[in-house]
């Protein structure tokens, strides 16, 4: 008996070392090792040494993306912290680009405690959260997305899913400040969440609570999917409409 449970000691061990905490800070260096004594300086430098089904935590208050794209490919945890951490996009690009196709992972991408910058005004084509995911699910956990200056940007959220994915949205908020829809034709949507196939097999879950949106061209569209939408609002919409459930 004894033997048996020195074996699963060193077993609970090894599948705890294989998901790692990486650190950043606004002092760190992309060439530290991530650790909470030499962070790094961003998230996409301390995504590696966290590897999959690891968490990046922002020691302080900064931009840890630096105007680049961070590229996201397989479940793991950002988390600002209490500390007010944020991210920015390039000037045509978006801020998070979170792709995980594969049906081989089955554990989240959580975004949480952060706040997201698209690119500045007349960026064309930018947006806070791009991603498609497989059996990954997303979720989102204390997120602002300010879209004041981003007059072009096509979305603050926009994804798609695969069958029986899902994604959870909790005390998220989108808004663009000034809502530029009155005299531009871009459809400004701050959510949108539609099948990855044109011909989905099955429907996929969106959860959201406590979502506000202002400003946007719609508020959120769900396609092809089972949505529960609890405490929220979506205001401000410019000739459309708060909520759009289609199939």
């Amino acid at each position: 008996m004894k033997y048996l449970t020195y074996v699963f000691v060193l077993l609970s061990s090894a599948s705890l070392a294989s998901a790692g905490v990486a650190f950043v800070s606004g002092s760190g260096n992309d060439a530290n090792s991530c650790n909470s004594s030499n962070p790094c300086r961003t998230f996409q430098a301390a995504i590696s040494h966290a590897g999959i089904g690891g968490t990046v935590v922002a020691l302080d208050s900064s931009d840890f993306t630096l105007g680049s794209t961070l590229n996201i490919s397989f479940p793991i945890t950002i988390d600002g912290g209490p500390h007010g951490a944020f991210a920015s996009g390039p000037l045509a690009g978006i801020v998070l680009n979170i792709n995980v196709p594969s049906a081989s992972y089955y554990s989240a991408v959580a975004i949480r405690n952060l706040t997201l910058l698209p690119p500045n005004y007349g960026a064309s084509g930018s947006a806070g959260i791009i991603a498609v995911l497989g059996a990954t699910p997303l979720k989102l956990e204390n997120v602002t997305i300010n879209m004041a200056y981003s007059q072009f940007s096509t979305a603050g959220i926009s994804v798609l899913l695969d069958p029986y994915s899902s994604v959870s949205l909790k005390n998220v908020s989108i808004f663009t400040g000034t809502n530029f829809q009155s005299s531009f034709t871009v459809d400004q949507d701050c959510i949108d969440i539609y099948p990855s196939s044109p011909s989905p097999t099955g429907p996929f879950s969106v959860v959201a609570e406590d979502v506000h949106t202002d400003g946007c061209f719609n508020g959120i569209l769900v396609q092809d999917g089972n949505a529960t939408i609890r405490n929220s609002s979506f205001n401000g919409a410019v000739n459309a409409v708060g909520l759009i459930a289609a199939s």
